[in-house]
């Protein structure tokens, strides 16, 4: 029972520094197309914050946001968080799995299958939350449809 006092507290702050990169990035990327949309300078520092700034796309908006896909600013604010978070998500799960097994290694287990069936426990936690969370954050923080729909593609 000893050896879980280590593997629940280190799998709890896995989940919460991911959890807190994707905020961040998030967050950032809500202020950065904020922030074009209004024509003002774009600042690319990371942002933390828990009540982020809602775009909200109107048909007209729409019809701009085709038009401006030459923009190379446009293309920028649009996919340079996602990017950045699709790598980040990649580097700390590949971090993740090497402590995923030490983690394993330290419990001691019995078996062979107890010691896979641990692992898989792991890893599917770990990596079902780090790849659906930012589809929940973008299908229930959006007050439209439209807007959920424009980030998810």
């Amino acid at each position: 029972m000893g050896k879980y006092l280590l593997t629940i507290p280190v799998m709890i702050v896995s989940i919460f520094t991911v959890l807190v990169i994707m905020a961040t990035v998030f967050a950032s990327q809500e202020k950065l197309l904020n922030e074009y949309k209004h024509d003002e300078k774009l600042n690319f520092s990371p942002t933390l914050s828990l009540t982020s700034h809602r775009v909200l796309l109107t048909s007209e908006q729409r019809e701009l946001a085709v038009k401006e896909l030459r923009n190379s600013n446009y293309l920028t604010v649009t996919f340079f968080y996602p990017c950045l978070y699709g790598i980040l998500v990649s580097i700390v799960t590949i971090v993740f799995g090497f402590v995923a097994i030490w983690l394993n290694d330290f419990e001691n287990h019995r078996t062979q299958t107890r010691y896979l069936n641990r692992m898989i426990l792991k890893v599917f936690s770990f990596e079902f939350v780090t790849v659906f969370t930012s589809l929940y954050y973008y299908a229930f923080t959006n007050r439209s449809t439209e807007s959920a729909y424009f980030r998810i593609s």
